[in-house]
């Protein structure tokens, strides 16, 4: 069982419309522009019964998955000719070990490995879930959640966040992603009766995989605890 992080947690927010534009130099008699960067071909939401796995544009990779408890794997990854390969950080409770990511993807699937030295590995088969791609909405998103750690937290409309779990509280933003896409970051600040997190802050991602489910990974701004779970939105 996990005594850390997240079973204090977070959550949600808004969207933001990414708009490009290019222009011409004033000596210039036609119009320049700044190519986009290229799309990471991984880039979604990818969930199976056991959790999911959020790439966005430029290949961060955050996995959480159910493997005895609740496993965050945070790094890079690149994808190429249907081959993914990449390194991150895997957390599980106290423990930090860097890792790697290893696997196969098509349009529809995506399977990967998650190795790090003393968790082994974790092998894990996900779908494209669409809702990476709907329109997020922040009205939508607004309401009383908890997480499968046993925090309860409000979000309101305008992306604050007040929480507690037991004499724990919590409170912090939730804000667009700089994606245009149906994820978004998060920062928290924990009160001073939280034990191990008493006075820390953290920052993480959430992605909603339906009406009233999300998940979420967190790692202290330190960077020596992360976690990962569910959030079930109450009301």
């Amino acid at each position: 069982m996990k005594t850390t992080m997240t079973r204090y947690t977070l959550v949600a927010a808004t969207t933001v419309v990414l708009a490009a534009c290019g222009g011409g130099d004033g000596g210039s008699d036609s119009p320049s522009s700044t190519p986009a960067p290229t799309r990471s071909a991984v880039e979604g939401l990818w969930t199976n019964q056991y959790g999911g796995v959020l790439v966005t544009s430029t290949g961060e990779f955050w996995g959480i998955e159910y493997d005895n408890g609740w496993v965050l794997f945070q790094g890079q990854v690149n994808a190429a000719g249907g081959s993914i390969s990449g390194s991150g950080t895997m957390y599980e409770g106290l423990t930090r070990v860097a890792g790697s990511v290893a696997g196969s993807y098509t349009s529809t699937n995506l399977s990967v490995t998650l190795s790090a030295q003393n968790f082994g590995a974790i092998t894990a088969t996900l779908a494209k879930n669409a809702w990476y791609d709907q329109a997020p909405s922040l009205s939508q998103m607004a309401g009383t959640y908890r997480s499968d750690g046993g925090a309860f937290f409000v979000l309101s409309t305008t992306g604050a966040i007040q929480g507690s779990n037991g004499a724990c509280t919590f409170a912090g933003q939730a804000r667009t992603s700089d994606e245009g896409k149906n994820f978004y970051r998060f920062t928290l600040t924990y009160g001073n009766t939280c034990g191990i997190l008493s006075g820390k802050s953290s920052s993480g991602v959430v992605v909603p995989s339906s009406n009233t489910q999300a998940f979420y990974g967190e790692k202290l701004d330190d960077g020596t605890i992360g976690d990962a779970g569910v959030l079930i939105k109450v009301n």
